[in-house]
């Protein structure tokens, strides 16, 4: 159990509200094959071999499975950040909240946004809970703010190719790169963006790469032919 007495109100957090109460984060739990996520999002059954399926906590009081969890069979939009940031994380956080709401708005289909601590040294849900709330994103029931182990979060980074040959430079979380991932579990289609693009190109990349249809009848030309 995570306690902190200079901390704030977790539900004030996920109303975005910022007080000076005391938060306690209760023990997490795991999900199963059967269970559903908030909002009542089912957990795939499909386990990609891209990602690593490690443990991640997340903002919300909870443990999941990376793949299992929170990426199988789903559409996803990827962002990587540490709570600390006065770079590019505030920018990847605000134009990931700005696509979300045109991809909302669209309602082409289910998607979920997960928030990835790249700082797991420092980085406590707690942290990202309180990011979460100062970015107004706390209460969306389709994204995560999450952290991994500190092994975990560099086989991660090194699945999504975000990882500096350099190790030096690697080390250095200031220099880190400002990319959001998006794709299709489900469909295996996976892409990349700078996190400082327009949110409406990354809203437009995301529904190209990770769309469930084919690229035909996507485009408008109808279903192809059996």
């Amino acid at each position: 159990m995570i306690s902190s007495t200079s901390s704030i109100s977790r539900r004030d957090l996920f109303r975005g509200r910022l007080t000076s109460s005391v938060a306690t984060v209760a023990p997490a739990r795991s999900l199963g094959p059967n269970s559903t996520l908030p909002g009542g999002v089912p957990v795939g059954d499909r386990t990609s071999r891209r990602f690593p399926d490690c443990v991640v906590q997340s903002h919300c009081d909870s443990s999941y499975r990376l793949v299992s969890d929170l990426i199988a069979n789903q559409r996803v939009m990827i962002g990587l950040i540490y709570t600390r940031c006065d770079g590019i994380c505030p920018t990847t956080t605000r134009n990931m909240l700005a696509a979300r709401k045109i991809l909302e708005e669209r309602a082409q289909a289910p998607f979920r946004m997960l928030t990835i601590s790249i700082d797991p040294e420092r980085d406590t849900p707690d942290d990202m809970l309180r990011y979460a709330a100062r970015n107004t994103a706390s209460q969306f029931d389709n994204w995560q703010f999450v952290v991994a182990s500190p092994e975990d979060t560099l086989a991660l980074r090194r699945s999504l190719r975000l990882v500096d040959p350099n190790p030096e430079r690697d080390r250095k979380l200031n220099t880190h790169s400002g990319v959001l991932i998006l794709g299709n579990d489900a469909t295996n289609r996976w892409g990349g963006i700078p996190a400082g693009a327009e949110p409406i190109h990354i809203a437009n990349l995301f529904e190209r790469t990770a769309r469930t249809n084919s690229l035909q009848e996507y485009a408008g030309f109808g279903k192809p032919s059996a």
